[in-house]
């Protein structure tokens, strides 16, 4: 019996499943990239608001022109 043709099919399918990983690693890389950039921005945007909260007491009083 030769296995060879099954060897074969099965290095296809290994090649495959390891450019389909390598791929989807990349993809991985990517998006975690663009969730910490994502994150780092609402950080931002939350000092952001503190900041400008501390002045609405005075706003409200008119003392800001």
């Amino acid at each position: 019996m030769n296995i060879r043709p099954l060897l074969d099919a099965l290095d296809l399918q290994e090649d495959a499943a390891r450019a389909l990983a390598d791929n989807l690693r990349a993809q991985i890389d990517g998006l975690q990239t663009r969730l910490r950039e994502a994150e780092t921005h609402l950080e931002h945007l939350t000092i952001t608001r503190k900041t400008v909260s501390l002045f609405q007491p005075l706003a409200s009083a008119g003392q800001l022109a």
